[in-house]
């Protein structure tokens, strides 16, 4: 059974530690025995954790990548508002969904106007 868990702001910032190194497309080169299914931790998500978004309906992932000096992938998923993504982070060795994360770019950023439409 999985159980999704929202992660506070100062929990996601500590998996975003180190390096980020983009590993979109080159999962299997860096991840050569295979990468971790997160469908069901998605489906499992409760709406409430969206702040009255969703994500795209069957768009994939916007990108992947490694940080925390190789302790963590953080994979973003977009959202119906511009800007505005839900990560998903794997906990590497042994790999397992640590949890999610709503990342905000328009208020992290202070981007306003047309970056706050619904897609």
């Amino acid at each position: 059974m999985v159980i999704p868990r929202l992660l506070t702001k100062s929990e996601y910032l500590e998996t975003a530690t180190g390096p980020r190194i983009e590993i979109t497309g080159r999962e299997d080169s860096v991840q050569p025995e295979g990468v971790i299914d997160i469908e069901a931790y998605l489906a499992a998500i409760s709406s409430r954790d969206f702040q009255g978004l969703e994500l795209l309906s069957g768009a994939p992932p916007t990108v992947a990548y490694r940080t925390g000096g190789a302790s963590f992938d953080h994979v973003l998923y977009p959202t119906t508002r511009r800007n505005v993504f839900l990560v998903v982070i794997v906990q590497l060795s042994p790999d397992h969904v640590l949890g999610h994360y709503l990342l905000d770019l328009n208020k992290e950023y202070g981007l306003h106007s047309a970056s706050n439409e619904e897609l």
